[in-house]
């Protein structure tokens, strides 16, 4: 019987391109009763095409998005809000090597958090603190948050980060207000330059970021204040701040020698916090007391205390000179109560009460 041969088309892959498998088709000659032995073949695993990966191009879009309308009421985000947020978010895509955001594991994120490190005064390494911890967390969240809301990704149901747990983030120790004695010893101890920041913070209610923004241009001469845009306050509206005379002619002396966008005051927070700490021993301040800790950022509640406590403003008046969004928060955070007041305060209320 003569041989008779069969012929048998087969489908053979021979690459991929762009994840789409690519096949040819293969005549194959077989002999009369002969049986083909076939061997599955596994795809070629999907290379990741050129240039940057998803999470970055969504990392772009994202800060592109924050500079105009990232901020509270669509405003744009703050200069200092927007170099934390860029610093975090690059931090995290180094970190968790993930190629797509929607990869990333809730123990991935555990783990990372907990590699958090933070500086001594001296330098040396520590756990970073809890805000750290709950700051870059909340960049991290939001940043998913902002994708998932667009279509970009998809965020399951159970949602494996909804397990997360926020670290404690409560500052280990309130910031206290420097009495009226010790404000003054404060300047006497500091150079020039420094006692001016402080006081141009102090008398201006000024944050200390909001203060490395003023330009000579934001100085409105006609009613003596500082005008600052959106981009630069915290509550992205813009802020009309009053100077008090002995501090306003110091900045338009400093205005004289400056140009219309540069700013007035340049240095690094946190050199100058470092600065204030050595201010404050040469000054013989305690740095921390029963009341809480000397702080630069403290200087604003100097203000709002003596404000209250010594001048007689309502709460109405602290709040706006801090800019807070509700008066619950001036109460509760910037109108230190010492407990030497606290203890004349009860000592008044007995005399009232009972007459004694």
């Amino acid at each position: 019987m003569s041989e008779q041969r069969i012929l048998l088309q087969v489908q053979v892959l021979v690459g991929s391109i762009e994840g789409q498998s690519t096949v040819r088709a293969v005549t194959m000659p077989l002999a009369d009763g002969q049986v083909l032995a076939t061997q599955s073949v596994l795809p070629a695993p999907e290379k990741k095409p050129p240039g940057p990966s998803p999470i970055h191009q969504l990392f772009d879009e994202y800060m592109a998005w924050g500079r105009v309308q990232g901020g509270k009421g669509k405003r744009a985000w703050s200069v200092d809000h927007e170099t934390h947020v860029r610093g975090r978010l690059e931090w995290w895509i180094e970190r968790l090597g993930v190629y797509q955001l929607e990869d990333v594991t809730l123990r991935q994120v555990e783990e990372a958090v907990q590699s958090l490190r933070g500086r001594t005064k001296r330098g040396e390494t520590k756990p970073a603190s809890g805000k750290t911890k709950k700051d870059y967390l909340f960049s991290l969240l939001a940043f998913r948050r902002w994708a998932a809301d667009r279509d970009l990704i998809r965020i399951p149901d159970k949602d494996p980060l909804r397990a997360l747990e926020i670290p404690d983030h409560q500052p280990e120790r309130p910031y206290r207000a420097l009495t009226a004695d010790e404000y003054r010893r404060l300047l006497n101890a500091a150079s020039p330059f420094r006692a001016e920041i402080y006081e141009a913070l102090t008398l201006s209610g000024l944050r200390s970021g909001e203060l490395r923004r003023v330009r000579a241009s934001m100085l409105d001469k006609a009613h003596q204040r500082i005008i600052l845009p959106p981009r630069s306050t915290k509550n992205r509206k813009v802020a009309m701040v009053p100077i008090p005379s002995v501090l306003w002619g110091k900045l338009l002396e400093r205005a004289r020698s400056k140009e219309p966008d540069e700013p007035l005051y340049t240095y690094n927070r946190q050199s100058l916090s470092q600065e204030f700490i050595r201010d404050l021993a040469v000054a013989g301040i305690p740095r921390d007391t029963a009341e809480g800790r000397a702080s630069v950022h403290g200087l604003r509640d100097t203000a709002a205390t003596i404000l209250q406590q010594q001048l007689g403003a309502d709460v109405a008046t602290a709040q706006r000179f801090l800019r807070h969004s509700s008066p619950g928060i001036t109460l509760e955070r910037y109108t230190s109560v010492s407990q030497d007041r606290q203890a004349q305060m009860v000592e008044d209320l007995a005399r009232h009460l009972c007459g004694s």
